[in-house]
């Protein structure tokens, strides 16, 4: 006979659990915040610790105190919050049950607490698959978090993550001095999380290559420009490894070996393609938790990520056909009209293609481009000045495409389609 902790907020549901874990065969000590506090320490010799999310702060409470006693934690709450999920994996909760599955699977459940799935721990084996600025200063929080984490890179920056590790300097600056990174995926093995954040034109190829780190429980989330990353990887890797992914955030590389963070915000949003919670995102978002990005596990991932295409492809779409900052753009009432007709043909694009955009998303992405940085410009036009590939094919040229597959005229978006092709590197 086994004894169980139980934290619970409810008297009718600890009577149920009490009786529930003595037929069982359990010892079960049932405290019920409803009637008394949290007690100061886990009864000596409990096996399992059983708690309640819907107390709230006192069941994360309770998840610390379990943990700094060595005990498994197996917590349960309401299906749909993400939120506390969330928090009870952060503070060390081994496994996160909806309540429903906690009573008709209770004899399981406890047999399996103890032995939680390693996403669980710090050390989350994440690979960065594709390791430009935003994959690398994204791995390196993560490996401040005590995640295990590699770093998939090619060229000199390879080269220097190897010899020097990696420094983030700018509006945060650390230096990691030895870093996991090499340019062959199949050397790595199977992981937990791989960070997909390769160039769009490239997602292909990479997708293939991550194959050999692709295990049954790997979690893959793409963090690039366009709205048709998960599909075209999970073509190749199987759709129950993909959620979906985006990232709010300015980085480059100065040099080799170096992330330079321009912008005071770095934010990472993910989710399962069919807006349920699971035990995989929350454990992720566990992760990003300890590392200090600010981040969120969506319920309306796509929805999110199309929102995020449609500012990026008419920010993009309009910096880059006139080559010049926001700044100039805005003091053209004519031009920075361009603007907000560019992002209004992306939102008729979505909204024909059956995703939930707000009707009035061009109008509020118009009014907070007043408010950007005078300087500010979009990756690809930063990419055009330095006579690199663009991004084009993946922003402008899907939106032409899918405009004409669904029969939405998008004049304006043809016409700066058209300007910034014939800039594409040969």
């Amino acid at each position: 006979m086994s004894s169980i902790f139980a934290v619970v907020n409810d008297l009718f549901f600890a009577e149920r659990l009490r009786g529930a874990l003595h037929h069982l065969g359990h010892e079960a000590a049932v405290v019920d915040l409803s009637l008394e506090p949290l007690p100061q320490a886990v009864p000596p010799g409990a096996a399992v610790a059983i708690i309640d999310l819907e107390a709230g702060e006192p069941a994360i409470a309770a998840i610390r105190l379990a943990k700094q006693g060595a005990v498994p934690v197996l917590a349960f709450g309401p299906h749909t919050d993400l939120a506390l999920r969330e928090a009870a994996l952060a503070a060390g909760a081994d496994r996160v049950v909806a309540k429903s599955k906690l009573t008709t699977s209770l004899p399981e459940l406890i047999a399996t607490a103890s032995t939680p799935s390693p996403r669980r721990h710090q050390n989350m084996r994440i690979v960065i698959m594709g390791s430009g600025a935003t994959g690398s200063y994204f791995g390196a929080k993560l490996i401040q978090a005590g995640c295990d984490v590699t770093f998939i890179a090619r060229g000199a920056h390879l080269q220097a993550l190897q010899t020097e590790g990696l420094k983030v300097i700018g509006l945060e600056e650390f230096h990691l001095p030895k870093v996991t990174a090499t340019n062959d995926p199949a050397t790595v093995g199977p992981v937990d999380v791989i960070i997909f954040a390769v160039k769009a034109y490239d997602t292909d190829e990479a997708a293939c290559l991550i194959r050999p780190m692709v295990g049954p429980q790997t979690m893959v989330v793409p963090i690039q420009n366009g709205v048709d990353s998960a599909a075209r990887i999970g073509a190749v890797v199987g759709m129950a490894h993909m959620v979906g992914g985006l990232c709010r955030i300015s980085v480059d590389i100065p040099a080799p070996g170096a992330v330079r963070l321009n912008s005071n915000f770095q934010e990472l949003f993910f989710g399962e393609l069919n807006g349920a919670p699971s035990d995989r995102t929350a454990a992720f978002a566990g992760a990003l938790q300890r590392a200090g990005v600010t981040h969120k596990v969506s319920a309306e991932i796509t929805v999110d990520i199309w929102k995020k295409f449609v500012f990026i492809t008419a920010m993009s779409g309009i910096t880059g056909a006139t080559r010049s900052a926001i700044g100039p753009i805005r003091e053209c009432p004519e031009t920075f009209e361009l603007y907000r007709k560019l992002a209004a043909e992306v939102v008729a694009v979505g909204r024909a293609e059956g995703v939930a955009l707000p009707v009035d998303l061009a109008d509020v992405l118009f009014e907070q481009a007043k408010g950007l940085a005078y300087g500010m410009k979009a990756s690809l036009l930063v990419d055009l000045e330095k006579g690199k590939r663009l991004e084009v094919e993946t922003l402008q040229g899907t939106v032409c495409r899918l405009g004409r597959k669904l029969g939405i005229p998008t004049p304006t978006m043809d016409v700066i389609y058209a300007l910034i092709k014939m800039n594409q590197p040969k």
